[in-house]
């Protein structure tokens, strides 16, 4: 499931609390503008203070940069607050919702339906659902708004090199999504496994008596076992998969950036650029790469 997909079949939990995700939204806009301020200082420090020996801008600059991490600060703390305040409200929610729903299903229903899945689906699925709550609210919105920021000032800095740089994102992306699809095909046998675990578990535990009657303790165990290395195969191949994922995009990170630092040291060295402008565009680049990956 795609975070498009996530967002959209939550929009019906989440509208009671329109009123503090605007605010909080509002909050993620602000700490976006300031960490695209804290890339464009790079630009005066190196150009006037170090370069033009500027003593009044150098008295002024630290000052500024310190206003900035404290208000942005206040705003990060703000959003991150509220929407994870949403985001626990809505598991709530959904709990409620479906002890709900299956109280009010036939009997039927409950002697086709293993005990331990029915668990599983109220207390592991939604924990699983709490994290991609918490994936697409504070991750997607808070990524999608620093991005957009960080581009402003990698454009303002120099168009050209920030043309080129959107060149490689299709390439950063594509491991992205490849590896995303994995994950969340892993994420939903994880949940299966979870569940068949933890019925087991019910049946065993609830019928100790037959168990000891005819001697099945060995069996159990070896149900059990089997299952319980299910879960660690697919945890395994979880962590495979996020293990891959970060040293490609690291690389196709490092070809991009490489190649602008020598096509923007060239710019700085033949006079059309100055070396704060380039450090700048740099700084926003460098710091691009984080949300990029979280959208």
């Amino acid at each position: 499931m795609s975070n498009k997909e996530i967002i959209q079949r939550l929009s019906e939990v989440l509208s009671p609390y329109r009123s503090r995700l605007i605010i909080a939204m509002v909050g993620m806009v602000v700490v976006a503008g300031f960490n695209a301020a804290q890339a464009y200082m790079v630009k005066p420090l190196l150009d006037e203070i170090f370069g033009n020996k500027d003593k009044e801008l150098l008295s002024i600059l630290p000052l500024a940069l310190l206003a900035v991490f404290f208000v942005k600060g206040i705003f990060y703390f703000i959003y991150s607050y509220l929407l994870e305040w949403v985001g626990q409200c809505v598991i709530r929610d959904l709990r409620n919702r479906i002890y709900a729903h299956l109280n009010r299903l036939s009997l039927t229903f409950f002697h086709h339906t293993p005990t331990g899945e029915l668990i599983s689906r109220i207390i592991n699925d939604v924990t699983l659902l709490q994290g991609a709550v918490s994936h697409a609210l504070i991750r997607v919105l808070r990524d999608c708004v620093s991005v957009i920021g960080l581009l402003g000032v990698i454009f303002y800095m120099d168009w050209r090199l920030a043309l080129m740089s959107l060149v490689f994102l299709p390439l950063a992306a594509a491991p992205i999504i490849i590896f995303g699809k994995k994950f969340r095909r892993v994420s939903t046998t994880y949940q299966k496994s979870v569940g068949e675990a933890t019925n087991i578990l019910h049946e065993t535990i609830g019928g100790a008596r037959i168990v000891k009657a005819f001697c099945m303790e060995k069996q159990e165990e070896k149900r059990f076992s089997g299952q319980i290395q299910h879960l660690f195969d697919t945890l395994m191949k979880e962590t495979k998969y996020r293990c891959l994922s970060h040293p490609m995009i690291e690389f196709l990170a490092g070809v991009a950036i490489s190649l602008i630092i020598w096509f923007g040291g060239l710019q700085v060295l033949k006079g059309t650029s100055t070396t704060g402008a380039f450090m700048a565009f740099l700084t926003a680049l460098i710091m691009l790469y984080e949300p990029i990956k979280g959208v």
